[in-house]
């Protein structure tokens, strides 16, 4: 790895992130190894967190959101997108307190979301719009459910501590999600992947310097992770040892999402193009989160990922 040593990677605990996870322990458990030397993977509280280590030069890459990556490189920010998540997906969940029986139960009520440049929140406004319902930031006059910016490891105590039911529910990342409904304050109103199946939903992306100037480390990095991503998916002793070990989760839920939030075989961890335009369009044309439509060529780099075998 050429000593290099200053090359370090963002991501949050979740499952979204597993593949990480699984490849940095390094020890028995891990079929992948430790990470390669000269790279290492920083654990950040929110996104918010770490897009601004990654805007600041604090990490030279990051798995963020991938409408957050777009509006990054829209504003400037010289980066691009290497590889995509394990694509476990997460639940639309109802808070209990707030009697959501239907989707027109969320009117005038707010709904806790990790995130607005985010695929959830995409999904989560088709939802909506499904039932004629305008979403949009908390208070603003013209919507009918408020979405509310809380991070993703708050979301479950907010949840459990709304006893009036002012919140109607939320849509975060796994395991949270899974954690308020086995705790008995949410129930399911559906899976993101009836909504958009084997959709995306993270990326990771490093800064241009760092790919043009250490393309081995990367290479390395990028197949790393591949390697874990196959761990995943083989549903091995690795998978069901790091989510029964996720900090701060109940052992039977952990055991319960390890055999249904994954599928048989691997997703494609290779950038796919038409999938980024899709996310694209509808965040710009749709839900005018996006200031311009992305020449793709020019913000995503499949090379790694494909000599990988991701």
């Amino acid at each position: 790895m050429s000593g290099i040593s200053d090359i370090k990677i963002g991501y949050l605990e979740i499952l979204d992130h597993l593949v990480v996870e699984i490849g940095r322990a390094g020890n028995k458990q891990s079929e992948s190894g430790a990470c390669p030397d000269g790279v290492d993977t920083v654990i950040m509280g929110s996104w918010a967190a770490l897009t601004h280590a990654l805007c600041e030069g604090d990490i030279q890459g990051a798995f963020i959101p991938l409408p957050e990556a777009m509006s990054l490189f829209s504003n400037g920010l010289d980066i691009k997108i290497l590889l995509l998540d394990c694509r476990p997906g997460t639940f639309v969940v109802a808070n209990r307190a707030a009697g959501v029986a239907r989707l027109s139960d969320f009117k005038g009520k707010s709904v806790l979301l990790p995130g607005i440049l985010s695929v959830y929140y995409l999904l989560f406004h088709r939802l909506m719009g499904s039932a004629g319902l305008r979403t949009g930031i908390e208070n603003q006059a013209t919507c009918d459910v408020f979405i509310e910016v809380v991070p993703s490891f708050m979301i479950p105590e907010m949840i459990s501590c709304d006893i009036d039911g002012d919140i109607a529910g939320c849509m975060v990342e796994e395991p949270f999600a899974s954690r308020i409904i086995y705790e008995g304050y949410g129930k399911k109103i559906c899976h993101s992947r009836s909504l958009w199946p084997d959709h995306p939903h993270t990326a990771l992306v490093m800064h241009d310097h760092v790919i043009d100037n250490h393309r081995s480390s990367v290479l390395e990095f990028v197949r790393w992770i591949a390697e874990s991503n196959s761990a995943v998916y083989r549903q091995s002793p690795d998978l069901k040892f790091y989510l029964e070990n996720m900090p701060d989760q109940k052992r039977s839920m952990m055991e319960k999402i390890s055999t249904s939030a994954f599928s048989s075989k691997p997703f494609s961890l290779v950038p796919d193009i038409h999938l980024l335009e899709i996310i694209n369009d509808f965040m710009v044309k749709e839900m005018g989160l996006l200031n311009s439509i992305i020449r793709m060529d020019d913000f995503v780099d499949i090379q790694f990922a494909v000599e990988a075998g991701a």
